[in-house]
């Protein structure tokens, strides 16, 4: 298995993005009331899960050492319980997957979108499966008498990951890019409300959604990381812990221009 870096913030120019060696990487979240958890995928070349093989649920964490259903093609263990694994697989089939029961789409929007309420047979806490990650969107109109009219509904795969360079400075810089490999390092950023923070700055995340019938908090001060490839599915994956720390309101940034700004800069001094 080669080494990985992840690093937030802007990322390196790739030298050659879509033919680096790719290696992959995961993520589980909300274990307890103290810690949450990361943990990597272990096979390669699998593409998305449809949502006849693994329809969106909800989920805490599976059993470690249990081996994980990513979809039909992909499967891993973990030393330690995960909720979501990230699969790095080259430019189109990148993505974050979910345990069925972290799922916060199924649990907010399953009734919406006329499928199953889960709440009646809520997954299993150990279910070793895992689905994909959507956003529900809803397109709701205004009557002249004040009330609302639904128009349509759409869902959209937000756990799906978009590769380019992020760096502003680049050439290619690509504000949408999720990930880059550039020769043996690879730098990630990933949303918060992915992993299911809802106040990031102060490390809140998704409780078990079926404890609470529900959205509820729990305070995190840690999360678990790992990262293995298709030649680690007869061993466990080791994760390694990693202290976390909110800024609540007094979070750090810098300031940069947009190329934009000078654009509008020449044309207001003509």
């Amino acid at each position: 298995m080669e080494d990985v870096i992840l690093i937030p913030g802007n990322m390196p120019a790739a030298t050659d993005a879509t033919n680096a060696p790719i290696t992959q990487g995961a993520m589980p979240t909300a274990q307890d009331q103290t810690e949450a958890m990361l943990g990597p995928d272990a096979t390669l070349g699998a593409p998305p899960p449809t949502a006849t093989e693994t329809p969106p649920s909800t989920g805490t964490a599976a059993d470690a050492g249990t081996t994980l259903t990513i979809d039909p093609k992909t499967s891993a263990r973990f030393e330690r319980d995960v909720d979501f694994v990230i699969i790095l697989d080259g430019a189109d089939k990148s993505r974050v997957v979910t345990h069925q029961r972290y799922n916060a789409f199924n649990a907010a929007w399953s009734h919406a979108y006329g499928l199953d309420i889960p709440y009646i047979a809520p997954p299993d806490v150990d279910t070793p499966v895992f689905s994909n990650i959507q956003f529900a969107s809803q397109n709701i109109a205004l009557n002249v008498d004040g009330t609302t009219v639904l128009k349509d509904k759409e869902t959209f795969p937000t756990g799906k990951l978009y590769m380019g360079n992020g760096n502003p400075k680049s050439p290619d810089f690509d504000s949408k890019s999720d990930f880059i490999i550039n020769g043996n390092e690879l730098e990630m950023r990933i949303p918060w409300a992915l992993l299911n923070f809802g106040d990031p700055s102060r490390m809140y995340v998704h409780d078990d959604y079926y404890l609470h019938y529900g959205i509820e908090f729990i305070k995190i001060n840690r999360i678990y990381i790992g990262i293995g490839s298709g030649d680690t599915i007869e061993n466990r994956i080791p994760l390694t812990a990693l202290p976390l720390t909110g800024w609540d309101n007094k979070p750090t940034f810098h300031e940069r221009l947009k190329a934009s700004y000078y654009v509008i800069q020449q044309e207001w001094t003509k």
